[in-house]
Parts: structure tokens; C-alpha cells; sequence
């Protein structure tokens, strides 16, 4: 089920961040423009020719210190760049995302025409860019672009329609979403003045798409995963894993292949194949096609999976325990638009169906690990979904436009679960709700609950409750630095717990706790936690490389039992770090900082450095999905 999400998830460490670091940003990664996107209108000629004429004092500084040899020429070319020429869109004030195309609405679409751009040195708001050096040419030339169908596949519109603003806002979303692709301008233009017709400019850039990160490192074996996520400009990922041990042999070995077949002929279905394996004997072996509910225009989704996995469960006195078992997932969902809403409203009904079949297990009569028993479930979801999203700037990114989405969401699932122990009824229920306030900034919050109903008994039942708040942009008075706070909550209970034995709220999802001697730490039936965090964008600029200076607070209680006393072992730190992003690059922002975790805290250390892909904050959408029931774990 959510096998295809997990593929797409992006992930990097801290070598291989340092590898792309040492291989494409010394050749070059500099040549892409600084935007300056962050100045509106009435500033842009104050703001940016102050930067501009810093910017050059400072680069004719260097020059000519610079000009002496050839060699200290040759760093020059590679390591500086001339400053912005041009800004692009100011989005600090949020936007509803169909705002720019309204006054083009009902007009007729005459043509479509699509332009993507290599990765290093252009810029979607400016044509007149193009890379300043050899080396960012170079670079390009071994970068395979975007195809132009590939984007013309991810359009909702097409040429003789007319224009729906909500239609072309959903399409611009859709592009920037992609993995392959730094940002999207979508430029509209009417034939002739006052014309009833329009012509459409797709304008994208790409990212360097090939990665890869170290999953585990010591003297004698090596653990490392490679993906490119735009395959030969095809906009899907493919992943490689592959290991390498001194003692064994093989040698080398071939862990993994997955690979996500995206949009496939236009019709928003993404395929899946994956196969893993390691040394010790477990293997996955998994196939898929997926259709969400992509956009509030979607009216059908759904999605088939299946699985064949070997389990190998070692012990620590007894032999391993080998499980053989397939599995399968089908679901399909039908959305009715809601006439006359004000805003985009959607009606859904959907149905799920998942089945686990074990050939092999340590099965016995008695046996309640949930794992492994053999699960036939059906379920049954109607849900009233109102998304929409606003754009803005400066939340997740380091300047570019970003959607964020706004609306509300209520969903109850019901439906039977059959295992080898018990028949039951699960019923769930979720509510979201989420917006932006012009004076206040954007808050949301999610609630649900869930569990089996056996006979009297309410079995397996979950709670979890989480929120998300961030301020409105704050500049500084010359609108070079800015400043945004983000708050979250997480809480999350278990009760009358009978096969979710194995079921816990990961606290560290929240707290991000790096050093700690225990891994079962942070695990509960009842937590809470809450992190705070300011984040500083900085004009600072290096090799093509932004940086923000974060500082953050966090704290939460995790406990296996249900209830919270004063024996239950509290968590809480704070620290400061710098984050850092390329956006040539398709590796998420990089943070490098340094915490404090004070008191006796049970196995965790005192002071601690930390190196890994960024943080986030987590804001999901108001689209309905499949029917599924509700975890702790997350």
C-alpha cells in the first residue's frame, strides 16, 4: 500500500552528500543564477542592485587577486559567479495557487508549448540565461533532459479546451512535484490583445538526478545505494543496491532493483517492480500499479500490489525462524464532485481489500504475533475531501515556489478482518483540517481514531492527534534575511492492546534524537512530543550552495505503558545548525548541527553533532486515499 510512497521518499546521508559535494559542485554546481525571487515589486530596484553592487565589489576583489597565475585563473572561472540580473515571482505573502490564471479563464486554448531546461546555469524566469562556464556545459551535456512528452503527459489540459484556473494550477503543481524537476513556470499569454484565445508556455527546469548514499560503512563491508529519479529523462526512478564484503563470497553482490514507471501513457497510473535480497536469505519480490487521488479534479483511483517475501528472523539461542508468505492489495475509489461548493468539493467512496497468505511460519493455535498470521480484510471508505493549495515561498525551500495545501478532510472506515485467531470489525475515523490566516500563518491539525470491535470488546484501539503551525515570512528591513517558526505536536495512544504487540509510536519521528545507545528508546503505547524551530534564510551563497541558520527546541515523554507518571522518562534538548541545499541537485536540504540534551536522560548522550538530511515539517494533504486502519508506528 504504501510501498510505491516509500520508493519515491527522498533520502540522503551524509556521504552522499559529501560525494556529490566533491564530484559535480567543484566542477561547477555554481553556475546556476541566484534567484532573487524573495523581492516584490516595489523593492526590486532598491534590493537587488544592492546585492548586485555588493556582489561586485566583492568579485572584482577577488579577481584581481585571482589573476596572477593560471591556476588561481581556473579557480576563479569555477568557484564565482556574477549576482542575480533578474528576480523572479514574490510568493512571501501565500497565494491561492489558481490566483495567476483567473483573469484567462473560459478562454480558448490555441497552443501548448513545452520548454525544459539542463540542470546548471538556467533559470525558468529568465530565457537570456545560460551557463557562464565549460564545466556547467559539460555537466549538461552528460545530463539526459527531461523529454518534452513527459511533461506534456503530466498537463490536465489540453489545446482547444478552454481555461480552468483551478485545471492549470493542479497541472503547474503536478510538474513541480516531479523528482527530476528544480521548478516550473507556466506563462500564459493571449494570442492578441483582448483576444478570446491564449497560448501556453511550459517552462521547467531539471535537477541533476543521479544520487546515492551509504546505508552502512565499516572496515570490511560496505552497504550503498545508487538511484537516478528521472531515468533517461523519463521522469521515473530507478534504484540500485549493491554491497560489497571482504570475508564473503561472493564479493560483491546485487542487493536490490526497483524501479517506478511513472504516468504511464498519461494516465496518472505509476508502475512498480522491485526485487531485494541480502546475504542472510530475506528476499522481496514486488509488483504494482498505484492511481491516487493525484488532484481535486480526479475522479477515479486505485491500486493493486502484490508481494512474495521470504522472512528470516534470527535468535539469539534457537535457530532463525523462516516465514514464506504473499500478499496483496487492491483498492479502487470514485470521487462525485460536489456542485455549488464554493471551493473545490469532493463526495468519495472506496473500497479496499488486502490478503496475507503464509507457505511457511512458526504457526501454532496459541500464537498472537500478528505477524504471522494469515489476514484477509475488507474495508469500506466514504469520505468528504475539500483540498486545495496555496503558493508560497520559504518553508521547505530555500526560495523556490512551493505548494501547500489547504482544506478539510473527514473519512470513516469500516469494514471485517479475518485472521487465524479471530473475526472483527475494524472502524476508523479521521478528521484534518488545515489553512492559512493572513495575520497569523498556516495551522492544521489531524485527528483520528481507530480499532476492532470483537463482540463487546473494543480491541486494538489507536488515538493520535497531531498538529502543525508555522508564522508569516519575517524580513529583515533591507528583505535579505527571513525568518519563519515552525511548532509541531505528535501524540499518539494505544489501549486495549491484543495482536498490536508489536505496535509502537516511534517518538524520535518528532524528536530526532541521533545518538542514543538503545533503539527501542523512543518506542511507546502513550507519547507526546512537540519540537519548535526557527529557521533564518540567508543570502549566503557558495558553489551554488544556500544556506539557512536553524535553531530548535524539542521535548517528549514515551511510555509502553498506557498511562504517563513520573517514573516515565522524559526527553528534551535543544541545539542550533546550518542547513544547506543546492537545488541542482536532487538530494534534499543537508543539516549540520549541534545538540544539547541535558539531565539523566536514559541513553542518551549529553552533546551531540549531527550530519543527515534535513528535517522537515510534515504537511500532508486533504485528498482522500484508500482505506486503510490506523498504526502507531508511522
Amino acid at each position: 500500500m504504501n510501498l510505491l510512497k516509500g520508493m519515491k521518499h527522498r533520502s540522503v546521508h551524509l556521504t552522499g552528500f559529501l560525494l556529490s559535494f566533491i564530484i559535480i559542485q567543484v566542477l561547477c554546481i555554481h553556475s546556476k543564477p541566484v534567484l532573487a525571487q524573495d523581492t516584490v515589486k516595489s523593492k526590486i530596484a532598491h534590493d537587488t542592485s544592492g546585492i548586485y553592487n555588493r556582489s561586485e565589489r566583492f568579485y572584482d576583489s577577488v579577481y584581481r587577486k585571482l589573476q596572477k597565475r593560471k591556476f588561481e585563473k581556473m579557480l576563479y572561472s569555477l568557484a564565482f559567479k556574477p549576482p542575480p540580473e533578474k528576480p523572479g515571482p514574490s510568493l512571501e505573502t501565500p497565494t491561492k495557487s489558481e490566483s495567476p490564471f483567473l483573469r484567462y479563464s473560459g478562454k480558448v486554448i490555441r497552443e501548448i508549448r513545452i520548454n525544459t531546461l539542463p540542470a546548471f546555469g538556467y533559470y525558468v524566469y529568465d530565457s537570456l540565461k545560460r551557463p557562464r562556464t565549460n564545466a556547467a556545459k559539460v555537466l549538461n551535456s552528460l545530463h539526459v533532459t527531461t523529454q518534452n512528452y513527459v511533461i506534456r503527459k503530466e498537463l490536465m489540459f489540453k489545446q482547444g479546451e478552454t481555461v480552468n484556473p483551478n485545471v492549470m494550477a493542479e497541472s503547474e503543481r503536478l510538474i513541480r512535484d516531479m523528482e527530476g524537476i528544480d521548478d516550473v513556470n507556466f506563462i500564459v499569454t493571449e494570442t492578441s490583445p483582448g483576444s478570446d484565445s491564449v497560448d501556453v508556455l511550459v517552462i521547467t527546469k531539471d535537477v541533476w538526478s543521479i544520487g546515492g548514499f551509504l546505508n552502512s560503512l565499516t572496515t570490511n563491508n560496505l552497504m550503498a545505494t545508487l538511484f537516478d529519479g528521472n531515468f533517461l529523462g523519463l521522469g521515473d526512478r530507478l534504484t540500485l543496491k549493491f554491497s560489497m564484503d571482504i570475508p564473503r563470497a561472493p564479493f560483491f553482490m546485487i542487493n536490490g532493483i526497483n524501479y517506478i514507471y511513472t504516468n504511464i501513457a498519461g494516465s496518472f497510473i505509476d508502475g512498480l517492480f522491485g526485487f531485494t535480497y541480502d546475504y542472510n536469505g530475506n528476499q522481496t519480490i514486488s509488483a504494482g500499479l498505484q492511481r491516487e487521488f493525484y488532484s481535486n479534479q480526479t475522479i477515479w483511483a486505485g491500486g493493486a500490489f502484490v508481494n512474495n517475501i521470504i522472512n528470516i528472523e534470527d535468535q539469539v539461542e534457537a535457530p532463525s525462524i523462516v516465514s514464506r508468505y504473499s500478499e496483496g492489495f487492491l483498492w479502487l475509489g470514485r470521487a462525485y464532485p460536489v456542485r455549488g461548493a464554493a471551493k473545490p468539493t469532493r463526495f468519495v467512496i472506496a473500497e479496499s481489500f488486502l490478503y496475507r497468505n503464509y507457505a511457511q511460519r512458526p504457526y501454532n493455535p496459541t500464537f498472537t504475533d500478528p505477524f504471522y498470521l494469515n489476514l484477509t480484510r475488507f474495508l469500506t471508505g466514504v469520505s468528504v475531501s475539500r483540498n486545495n493549495y496555496f503558493t508560497s515561498q520559504y518553508i521547505k525551500e530555500f526560495g523556490k515556489p512551493e505548494n501547500i495545501p489547504y482544506g478539510t478532510l473527514a473519512e470513516l472506515v469500516a469494514g471485517p478482518s479475518f485472521d487465524d485467531l479471530s473475526a472483527r470489525v475494524y472502524t476508523g475515523l479521521t478528521i484534518s483540517i488545515g489553512t492559512f490566516f493572513k495575520k497569523f500563518g498556516y495551522l492544521s491539525g489531524r485527528a483520528s481514531i481507530g480499532g476492532y470491535f470483537n463482540k463487546t470488546a473494543f480491541e486494538d484501539a489507536i488515538l493520535k492527534v497531531s498538529g502543525t503551525y508555522f508564522t508569516n515570512l519575517v524580513t529583515t528591513p533591507n528583505n535579505r534575511y527571513k525568518f519563519r517558526t515552525f511548532v509541531e505536536m505528535r501524540y499518539g495512544l494505544g489501549f486495549n492492546r491484543v495482536q498490536s504487540i508489536n505496535d509502537f509510536y516511534n517518538l524520535n519521528n518528532i524528536l530526532q534524537v541521533s545518538e542514543r545507545r538503545n533503539d527501542s528508546l523512543f518506542q511507546g503505547v502513550n507519547a507526546l512530543g512537540l519540537r519548535v524551530s526557527t529557521i533564518a534564510f540567508t543570502p549566503w551563497y557558495f558553489y551554488g550552495f544556500a544556506f539557512a541558520v536553524t535553531a530548535f527546541a524539542e521535548v517528549g515523554v514515551a511510555s509502553l505503558a498506557q498511562s504517563i507518571n513520573k517514573t516515565t522518562p522524559f526527553f528534551g534538548g535543544f541545539g542550533m545548525g546550518i542547513k544547506i541545499k543546492n537545488d541542482n541537485l536532487i538530494f534534499p536540504a543537508f543539516l549540520i548541527s549541534c545538540a544539547i540534551y541535558p539531565g539523566l536522560q536514559p541513553d542518551v548522550p549529553l552533546f551531540q553533532v549531527e550530519f543527515k538530511s534535513n528535517y522537515d515539517v510534515y504537511l500532508p494533504d486533504f485528498n482522500a486515499t484508500y482505506p486503510g486502519v490506523q498504526r502507531l508506528y508511522e
